[in-house]
């Protein structure tokens, strides 16, 4: 786990906050949103947990969860989510392997995340869904 000073967590914090009113703006003007989120990390990797990228129907992010091709696999998931299955997800990739190291994934470590499906407040899902 990586250890970030004060100051450091304080910016993060304010990222988070920043994140979630734009979640929210999107969400009210009829977006769904999926929201990824770094909950484990082993060995070295390009964010820490907490890390949070959203994601939204058009391909867009906002955020970063840190970049390559580990943002990328998780960017087609994501809007798998968003498009068809309208769920949520965990997801784990491995930065060593083959595909990691030939387009530069080298960090060596394992990142689990979670793919969080947020419809927009026009598709809420109601209890019982």
């Amino acid at each position: 786990m990586v250890v970030l000073p004060e100051k450091t967590l304080q910016e993060e914090k304010m990222k988070d906050l920043e994140l979630f009113q734009e979640i929210q703006n999107y969400r009210k003007r009829g977006v769904d949103v999926a929201l990824v989120t770094v909950v484990e990390t082993q060995g070295p990797t390009p964010r820490g947990e907490g890390a949070k990228m959203a994601i939204l129907p058009n391909g867009s992010c906002l955020g970063t969860i840190g970049g390559g091709c580990v943002e990328a696999r998780i960017k087609t998931t994501a809007l798998r989510i968003l498009i068809k299955e309208r769920s949520n997800r965990e997801i784990t990739a491995n930065l060593n392997d083959e595909f990691g190291t030939e387009d530069g994934d080298v960090c060596g470590g394992t990142m689990t995340m979670l793919v969080e499906y947020l419809p927009s407040s026009d598709n809420e899902l109601t209890a019982g869904e």
